[in-house]
């Protein structure tokens, strides 16, 4: 079994930069290939929030666009500042340090607007097929498949 650690840090500060930023983990971003749709095409490497507050996985609008990933729907999106129509993508994120990819649907938020560090949130829909290990006495996430 794979596994891959997803704190932030290692340093004297590690626990608040967990609080701080939240579990991060490598992914590459792309669009489906045409040969094998579990593959990006042309990926970008980003680093994607472990959010188990997300029921659904999201990319941020703008790499979305930058990645020209096929849009194929819009979907209402409730958060804490109310329902907003948000753009829906088709899109392969892959993590390779756990051997897994999610193939489907991404909704397009706003998360660089906001001023977040990640491109990407990886919500329950992602995290249905993993073992996440939270330990936040000791500032340590683990993801395992």
């Amino acid at each position: 079994m794979p596994f891959a650690e997803c704190a932030p840090s290692s340093g004297p500060d590690k626990e608040q930069a967990l609080i701080n930023l939240g579990p991060g983990l490598v992914v590459l971003v792309g669009p489906p290939s045409a040969g094998d749709p579990k593959v990006p095409d042309n990926p970008q490497q980003h680093l994607a929030l472990i959010d188990t507050g997300a029921t659904q996985s999201c990319i941020d609008e703008s790499l979305a666009v930058d990645l020209h990933l096929p849009l194929v729907d819009k979907v209402m999106i409730g958060g804490s500042a109310g329902a907003k129509e948000h753009n829906v993508y088709l899109a392969v994120v892959s993590a390779p340090a756990l051997g897994c990819y999610q193939y489907g649907k991404f909704a397009g938020v706003n998360l660089a607007g906001g001023g977040q560090l990640h491109r990407v949130l990886l919500g329950r829909t992602f995290l249905a097929g993993i073992l996440l290990v939270y330990d936040g006495m000791r500032a340590q996430v683990t993801l395992g498949t």
